[in-house]
């Protein structure tokens, strides 16, 4: 697996990064990507785990009992919520992985920022968008911070200029703007202040059909999960994810960063030059700061921009800030 990867991160120790093995990706390769284009489409998302996702199957099963469901959750798709999905950015005539590793170094930086605050998720009522059938998502502070902190980290790499969907210019004013606006600088009408998160169960062409089937299924309990699993995945039609095709798998637990487990704050923290070889406090933009190994520190991918507290001005690694919207 190794030679998949454009170098070698010691973050693994924290967040876990899984890929498929060579073979697998260079087969499918990389979504609405072609020797002679310069973009691809992906997804970063939240896989459902646990009783939500247990949830989201069952509601999907009834769903293509009731109509003619173009998304299958037990051989085709994922259920998930999406956090962040564009169209990314690639030269012309470069690799699948040149492609994608930028992508994936600005995702794992972010993420490692947010490791230490795990998100509880709610699922909850289905209800009916159009064609698309979905459960809503509780909106949450926290799953706020993680959108917020996934946009900021990510969208440089995003393709400019994308082309804004038609659905957008029917919506009242001033979210049509706004979401026009966030099209032209994001690459998604649904970040930020937009974001609404849900998980699509169903879709059909027949929207009286799609309307009906909801109705059928009547209200469901909430159900929920810890957000332990953040993907980057290939995207299908209707917005789906297509399962077992994520480009990459970040794990959000801790336990491999002992500095991260026992130091709080930036002065215990600091003060630790003995833990793994010492602990530095670094700070990334748009999520809160952290402690971490000095040797995970000098890990950091450069972007998004972050600091750390070296102590020793030879030893300052100081990126450019950035105004992080969303904070």
């Amino acid at each position: 697996m190794g030679g998949c990867l454009r170098k070698s991160h010691r973050l693994r120790d924290v967040i876990r990064f899984v890929t498929t093995s060579m073979g697998v990706i260079l087969g499918m390769g990389l979504p609405h990507l072609a020797a002679a284009t310069a973009s691809f489409t992906a997804d970063i998302h939240l896989p459902l785990s646990g009783p939500a996702e247990a949830a989201a199957l069952a509601a999907n099963d009834f769903l293509s009992t009731q109509m003619d469901n173009k998304i299958d959750f037990h051989t085709l798709h994922s259920p998930h919520i999406t956090l962040y999905l564009t169209e990314w950015s690639c030269a012309q005539n470069t690799s699948e992985h040149e492609c994608k590793d930028p992508v994936v170094d600005a995702l794992s930086s972010t993420l490692y920022g947010l490791a230490s605050q795990l998100c509880n998720v709610s699922v909850g009522r289905p209800f009916v968008s159009g064609s698309y059938a979905m459960l809503n998502v509780t909106l949450t502070s926290c799953l706020q911070r993680y959108s917020d902190a996934v946009v900021n980290g990510t969208h440089q790499l995003a393709l400019p200029n994308q082309t804004v969907p038609d659905w957008v210019y029917s919506l009242p004013e001033p979210t049509r703007s706004q979401k026009i606006h966030d099209v032209q600088v994001y690459g998604s009408p649904n970040v930020f202040d937009q974001f609404a998160p849900h998980v699509t169960i169903g879709w059909a062409s027949n929207v009286t059909m799609v309307a009906a089937a909801v109705t059928a299924m009547g209200p469901s309990p909430p159900s929920t999960f810890v957000a332990a699993t953040v993907a980057l995945g290939v995207t299908g039609d209707h917005g789906t994810v297509l399962r077992g095709k994520d480009l990459a798998v970040f794990n959000l637990t801790t336990g491999g960063d002992p500095c991260r487990v026992l130091h709080l704050n930036a002065a215990d923290c600091e003060a630790d030059t003995t833990t793994s070889g010492g602990c530095v406090w670094c700070d990334i933009v748009d999520v809160p700061a952290f402690c971490t190994t000095r040797t995970n520190a000098h890990d950091l991918p450069r972007f998004p921009p972050h600091q750390c507290n070296w102590g020793m001005p030879r030893d300052m690694v100081l990126r450019p800030t950035q105004t992080a919207r969303g904070e």
